[in-house]
């Protein structure tokens, strides 16, 4: 074999070897709502219509404890918080849903609406997570031995809120940031192998703590943490801490559960008042955050939006009940479709996936102008299906109270 020809066949085999590794990343589903926070999946080969009665179900375990928290899932490890009795316990569990490790992580929340709070965050072979009362803890995600943690009440002094932290780190290449809106710092980016304290952002702004988590995006030129506190959404530096902006909200209040979400350049924010939620665009012009339009889009339920391809999609709920789409440049209402009460959104593969809080979920399909059925699946009867669905590796995974459900959604 000629020398160009080996060195071809060596580049062609890397190249393989490369993409095998982005594909098999593609499968994982690595922190709450998916990468980079916002509800997609890059799967592909999912049934578009579901058989009466919903996909095949693999499993179902009760091992996990009583929780709100979504599972996180990498390279074939589902990852999952809840309460047994008096502690919080972070789970790791196998496909087939056995418990491979568990370790405790503080208090469990037994207050109103019982059961763990955030989900997990992975990152380099390490497991983040962060307790109801404030311990964010860092461990060993094939073992479960501790690392480090830190109590983020306490040091940075947090008010926390009535129905506990809520908090679900984001995390990049050297750092693990918290929006923990304290007195003493409204942004924190600690080590994420040692947990030291890298910068703080201070409190300038007298915000306090809401339910909303943070992302990480690239906006106006900056790597920024992008988030919501009770008063304001906020960009830092993701390198030195500084704000950069605050954007005051439409509706103030501790209600502020929806993270915010950035695509095409601009960040789309969802908050509400006990009646009805808003969502609105901002746009930056010299560094500075600029709102474009606002519509009747979210409510006090943290369900989430998705934005894809120059369209939003997500729920109302209370006066004016329905799942929509809306025209992400101008913010005009482009589909309906009426649902008894408000839902948690992600998308696959041409399908949104739509779970309504009644414990119900469908598989809708996105037309024109209206959004077709094209399965459901019923779960329980509730008002608290809360836990946001997960996809990977063709599998859905739906959380209910002490419940993880596993079905196969891949196209045979």
């Amino acid at each position: 074999m000629s020398e160009e020809r080996t060195k071809l066949l060596a580049g062609l085999v890397l190249l393989f070897v490369l993409a095998g590794v982005v594909l098999a990343g593609e499968t994982n589903w690595s922190q709450w709502r998916g990468k980079n926070g916002r509800g997609i999946s890059s799967e592909t080969g999912l049934l578009q219509t579901w058989p009466e009665g919903g996909p095949k179900k693999l499993w179902e375990t009760v091992a996990i404890g009583q929780g709100l928290s979504s599972p996180i899932i990498v390279d074939g490890v589902i990852y999952i918080t809840g309460n047994i009795g008096k502690e919080l316990m972070v789970f790791a569990l196998d496909s087939k849903g056995e418990v491979k490790w568990k370790q405790p992580n503080g208090r469990a929340w037994t207050r109103a609406f019982p059961g763990s709070r955030a989900s997990c965050n992975y990152s380099d072979g390490k497991l983040y997570n962060v307790g109801a009362f404030g311990r964010l803890l860092c461990m060993n995600a094939k073992s479960g031995e501790p690392i480090w943690s830190v109590k983020l009440v306490e040091k940075y002094k947090c008010r926390g809120e009535a129905w506990g932290l809520h908090d679900v780190v984001v995390i990049d290449d050297d750092a693990v940031y918290v929006a923990i809106t304290g007195a003493e710092a409204l942004v924190v980016a600690l080590d994420k192998k040692t947990g030291k304290e890298i910068w703080r952002t201070k409190n300038t702004t007298d915000d306090y703590y809401t339910y909303s988590s943070p992302i990480l995006a690239d906006l106006d030129g900056r790597k920024q943490v992008i988030c919501c506190g009770g008063m304001n959404t906020y960009g830092v530096d993701a390198k030195t801490g500084k704000l950069l902006w605050v954007f005051p909200h439409v509706y103030k209040g501790r209600m502020i559960a929806t993270m915010p979400t950035c695509a095409d350049g601009a960040v789309f924010v969802t908050n509400c008042h006990p009646n009805e939620g808003v969502t609105y665009r901002l746009d930056f012009k010299k560094g500075k955050p600029v709102k474009t339009w606002r519509a009747d889009l979210g409510g006090d339920a943290s369900g989430g939006i998705v934005v894809r391809k120059g369209v939003v999609y997500g729920s109302r709920h209370r006066y004016k009940k329905s799942f929509v789409s809306l025209n992400a440049k101008t913010g005009k209402l482009i589909a309906h479709k009426k649902i008894p009460k408000e839902a948690a959104v992600i998308y696959a593969d041409s399908r949104l996936y739509c779970q309504e809080s009644i414990g119900t979920i469908s598989l809708l399909e996105a037309r024109k102008d209206a959004f077709v059925v094209r399965g459901k699946l019923t779960i329980a009867k509730t008002k608290q299906f809360w836990a946001h669905p997960v996809i990977a590796d063709g599998k859905l995974y739906l959380r209910y109270d002490k419940t993880l459900y596993c079905y196969d959604i891949k196209k045979k």
